[in-house]
């Protein structure tokens, strides 16, 4: 399977000015997991940090992180 570097984009704003985040991974499935594993970051900076003008996503780029392993050729003589 090939894969794609992918940000995990964490935005929040603090006094009315906007901190944006950018953790890369090397996949979406990644980038899904760590944002899962975040949560209790997230809440705690919406309760106690940010405005609640938040948001986290994840970004794929167009950049391989892993090519596709080819399996090789069967033997003719097989």
């Amino acid at each position: 399977m090939i894969t794609f570097f992918t940000a995990l984009v964490f935005s929040y704003t603090i006094q009315g000015e906007t901190v944006t985040v950018r953790l890369w991974v090397n996949s979406y499935e990644q980038c899904l997991d760590a944002m899962t594993s975040a949560d209790n970051l997230y809440d705690f900076m919406a309760d106690n940090v940010s405005d609640h003008n938040m948001f986290m996503l994840c970004e794929k780029t167009s950049v391989k992180s892993k090519e596709l392993v080819k399996p090789r050729p069967r033997p003719d003589d097989l």
